[in-house]
């Protein structure tokens, strides 16, 4: 058993001279064999071991667990820290499963040491059933090839020295040296999708299609995983070269349509994955939807978990948070002769009867200073704001008004900018739009009967 874990651990380079191991222990056969395996192999390791319990508080014998690993740890001298969780309470406030709550609860707990600095590598008790039970869930649940990759020998800091080894050969590891460990009787139930999976599925497989079943999917289950790796290096070079990242995310829509639909979904999942940080709840049906609007007219626009918005905008789609596309309801009065600083804009504004004396703008390190001549009303109560329903602006050369919806069409600028574009507005009419061409109203500028300066500037 030792050597046939110290090839797995070379295998996989899971371990360096130094390195600082936590070990998840249970208290069954798994976790205790992957205990004593880790202990006999430290001092030749060059490692150092500490352990951490978490007490589900589920079964009545559940303290009996806890205890045990103390005094196993206390045994060997190995430190151990121990949590009491309520898994059963927190599933039914976090609305997940128990079995779920469970595993979130002790990863949370190990990197907890992890994130403290006590640990860099986290040692978990999964053996070779573990990855054909989990193949199997997968598999009928319904996932792709990352999904039936299963479970890998190392995932970022986490390793899994029994990935190979099968639980009969742990359960006689144990008898064999007379190693104790606790027997979890709820394992053998099945109301869990995974006993089901264990004690029914599996069972099943083997004595009515092939006794080599655990093997044999294990197998093709390293296989997907091998390809999987291979097109994800393929599909992450190629999300790369043809997105731009920042707080949002775009990436152009005629590349993207070019690639296989197989490259196309992985790309997808990556843009994904860089916004929310995540995949988490990120469904087959989600990717797909997201495909789908790339053929879509223009404006087509999507939420998906996480409040990430996926539109379409001529040839880019973009990615982004819903909180990013919400509207600003920010509205400024100008009132004549009062300077008012606009922070949307970095700039200074003032409306006055006269044309500001230089003097005045001198006081100020002005960058650049715009003086425009307006026509106004009498009485006529100007405002800084983003766009309205009937908003429209002026225009001699099409010798009417335009609806700003139109403008905004005509000029190219994606949707979910337009909220953010900052308007000075007389009523619905548009006056100024201060966008990158900086538009302005033939109703108010160019107007022989102006009557108002408006002067705008900015620190240098």
């Amino acid at each position: 058993m030792i050597n046939r874990v110290k090839k797995t651990i070379k295998k996989y380079n899971m371990l360096e001279k130094n390195d600082n191991v936590i070990i998840g222990l249970s208290g069954g056969s798994d976790s205790v064999t992957l205990f004593h395996v880790m202990r006999k192999i430290k001092d030749e390791a060059g490692i150092t071991l500490s352990v951490v319990h978490v007490n589900h508080l589920i079964r009545d014998v559940s303290i009996e667990d806890e205890n045990f690993c103390i005094e196993l740890c206390k045994k060997y001298n190995i430190p151990i820290a121990v949590y009491k969780i309520d898994v059963k309470k927190m599933s039914k406030e976090q609305k997940i499963t128990v079995e779920e709550c469970g595993r979130k609860v002790r990863y949370d707990k190990f990197k907890k040491s992890f994130k403290d600095g006590a640990v860099n590598k986290i040692a978990v008790g999964h053996n070779l059933n573990d990855v054909v039970e989990t193949f199997l869930m997968r598999l009928v649940r319904g996932s792709g090839l990352k999904g039936l990759g299963s479970i890998q020998g190392v995932r970022d800091n986490i390793i899994r020295p029994l990935i190979e080894i099968n639980k009969i050969d742990i359960e006689n590891f144990c008898k064999e040296n007379k190693f104790e460990y606790k027997v979890d009787e709820s394992n053998f139930g099945l109301d869990y999708e995974r006993n089901r999976v264990r004690n029914k599925l599996i069972p099943l497989l083997e004595a009515e299609y092939n006794e080599g079943v655990i093997n044999n999917i294990n197998k093709t289950s390293k296989i997907i995983s091998e390809e999987n790796s291979y097109l994800e290096k393929i599909s992450y070079d190629k999300f790369l070269s043809m997105t731009n990242r920042n707080n949002e995310l775009t990436i152009n829509r005629s590349k993207l349509l070019k690639e296989d639909k197989v490259i196309i979904r992985r790309i997808v999942r990556e843009c994904i994955k860089y916004i929310n940080k995540n995949l988490n709840s990120i469904s087959y049906e989600h990717i797909e939807k997201v495909i789908e609007i790339a053929s879509k007219e223009n404006g087509k626009k999507i939420t998906l978990p996480q409040n990430l918005i996926v539109q379409k905008t001529y040839d880019e789609i973009i990615f982004y948070k819903k909180d990013r596309d919400e509207k600003k309801e920010e509205e400024i009065n100008l009132e004549l002769e009062v300077v008012k600083y606009v922070d949307k804009l970095k700039r200074y504004i003032l409306i006055s009867k006269n044309i500001v004396e230089k003097k005045y703008i001198a006081q100020i390190e002005v960058e650049k200073t715009y003086e425009n001549k307006i026509y106004s009303k009498e009485n006529i109560q100007f405002t800084l704001r983003y766009r309205k329903t009937n908003d429209k602006i002026y225009f001699k050369g099409i010798g009417g008004n335009k609806k700003l919806k139109k403008y905004f069409i005509d000029e190219k600028i994606p949707s979910k900018n337009r909220d953010k574009i900052m308007l000075l507005a007389d009523g619905e009419n548009i006056v100024w739009i201060f966008d990158d061409k900086n538009r302005k109203s033939d109703l108010y500028f160019n107007n022989d009967k102006g009557n108002l300066y408006i002067t705008i500037w900015r620190k240098k």
